[in-house]
């Protein structure tokens, strides 16, 4: 069987198309919009991979072959995930794929010999060192560096960060009101959970930075007042966060790749090593329903602090101090 590159569409036209089909099983209740949501955003992160500087969008159907989604694409899709997370990707490529073939926009499906396995596979929390946070942070681009910062120091969600308003800022108090979060093509909603809904205390130097920032920020970015808005004022996409943001300050850093989820966990390695703070006060600030899911969430620092705990303590009784 034969298909002309000629007439097949580029990877990211079809997919566009099979987006489309999902977006009529969402209005016939077949799927539900959460599932819709996964496999756009699956089908953007495929897109985006670049092979030899061109994105994976760009080239067209007939060009994916088994070996290049097998040697190529999928390692370079495991990098900073998981193989939970890359397994879910490539399930909802494959599907895409099948629906490729049907409309003859390529010759069988190139992901379907793909196989991602998840057993034993343990969570991998990457603990930041602060120094290396302020290192890293110092080689953002200015465009994005405040929401960076903003970010590892608050542990505020993604979708949190982006709905945030100005009039969640309050500056006399010095804290953060978290009330909403950007849901993937559903718009500002609530907090992922009930216990989302918090209130922040906010360093210092964050509060002058953002003191700095509402003065300087252009009139264009007002007309939603939000904190961190787009350069039209519409809420900013998280794609470019992760790879115009941390992911260049990344490059420029020259240090191993952050995804924008250990900006969240580096605030919470620091929350769960300082001694000052008890166990609720963490789970309060992280947004978690419970101290059991906190536990569960980072069971291996947990367990290290309690450890480093039982250390200290051995060791001043042994000087006696």
């Amino acid at each position: 069987e034969y298909v002309d590159p000629a007439t097949a569409p580029t990877v990211r036209e079809a997919f566009d198309e099979f987006l489309r089909t999902q977006d009529e099983r969402v209005q016939a209740g077949e799927i539900g919009q959460a599932e819709c949501n996964n496999k756009e955003r699956h089908a953007r992160q495929f897109c985006g991979v670049k092979i030899n500087g061109v994105e994976v969008g760009k080239m067209k159907t007939t060009v994916v072959s088994s070996d290049l989604v097998i040697d190529e694409i999928v390692p370079k899709l495991k990098s900073g995930r998981t193989n939970r997370t890359v397994r879910k990707l490539v399930v909802n490529v494959q599907q895409a794929f099948d629906y490729f073939a049907r409309k003859k926009w390529c010759v069988g499906n190139p992901a379907s010999g793909v196989k991602i396995s998840t057993a034993e596979e343990g969570k991998r929390l990457r603990r930041i060192a602060p120094a290396e946070m302020q290192f890293v942070i110092s080689h953002a681009p200015e465009k994005y560096r405040l929401a960076i910062e903003f970010a590892a120091y608050t542990g505020l969600r993604q979708g949190e960060q982006r709905a945030l308003t100005w009039d969640d800022i309050d500056f006399d108090d010095g804290v953060v009101h978290v009330r909403r979060a950007i849901k993937a093509r559903a718009g500002v909603g609530k907090t992922k959970t009930e216990a989302g809904e918090r209130s922040i205390p906010l360093m210092d130097f964050l509060l002058q930075s953002l003191r700095k920032w509402k003065v300087a920020q252009p009139l264009e970015q007002r007309a939603n007042n939000l904190v961190f808005p787009d350069e039209v004022g519409e809420p900013a996409a998280g794609w470019g966060w992760r790879v115009n943001g941390i992911g260049a300050a990344c490059r420029a850093a020259e240090v191993e790749r952050i995804t924008w989820q250990d900006l969240r966990h580096f605030y919470a390695s620091v929350l769960i090593f300082n001694s000052e703070f008890n166990d609720a006060t963490i789970t309060e600030f992280l947004g978690h329903s419970s101290i059991s899911f906190s536990k569960k969430e980072y069971a291996r620092w947990f367990k290290d602090r309690k450890r480093d705990e039982k250390i200290a303590a051995k060791l001043g009784a042994a000087f006696g101090r």
